[in-house]
C-alpha cells in the first residue's frame, strides 16, 4: 500500500461543530471522527474548546433536568399520577453527578473513542498576548 501524503498532521473540533451536531458523539459527523484513530492524523483539542464544551453540555444537562422535573410535577398534578410512581420515574430519569462532571465524563469517553488529546494552550502560546491581539 502506498503512503498517503497529507498537507496536515492534526485536526481539531470546534465547539460550534459539537453544538451543531447536538453533542451526539456516537452518531453523525462526530462519530466519523473515529476514522482518525488509526491514521497518521492526530486529533487535538485545545483546553479552551474542551472547557467551553463542558460548559455548553452542562447547560444542556441543566435544561434537561429542569424539563424532567417540570414534567413530573405536571404529571402528578394534571394527570393525578401517584407520587410513588413519579418518584420511581424521577429515579429512572436521573444520573448522579454535577453537570460539569457528567459533561467531562462524556467528553473523556468521546476523546478515547477518537484518540483525541487535550492540549494545554498555555504551554504553546501566551494567552494574554493572544487575547489582546
Amino acid at each position: 500500500m502506498n503512503a498517503i501524503e497529507l498537507d496536515f498532521g492534526a485536526i481539531t473540533i470546534d465547539n460550534s461543530t459539537f453544538k451543531s451536531e447536538g453533542y451526539k458523539f456516537d452518531e453523525g459527523l462526530l462519530a466519523q471522527m473515529k476514522q482518525f484513530k488509526e491514521s497518521p492524523v492526530r486529533v487535538l483539542q485545545t483546553d479552551i474548546v474542551h472547557n467551553e464544551a463542558i460548559n455548553h453540555i452542562g447547560q444542556e444537562i441543566t435544561k434537561t433536568r429542569t424539563a424532567i422535573g417540570q414534567t413530573l410535577r405536571s404529571a402528578n398534578k394534571q394527570l393525578k399520577i401517584k407520587s410513588d410512581v413519579i418518584e420511581n420515574a424521577r429515579e429512572l430519569l436521573s444520573i448522579d453527578g454535577s453537570e460539569a462532571e457528567i459533561a467531562e465524563a462524556r467528553l473523556k469517553e468521546y476523546y478515547e473513542l477518537i484518540d483525541a488529546e487535550i492540549v494545554d494552550s498555555e504551554k504553546y502560546t501566551d494567552l494574554s498576548l493572544l487575547t489582546r491581539m
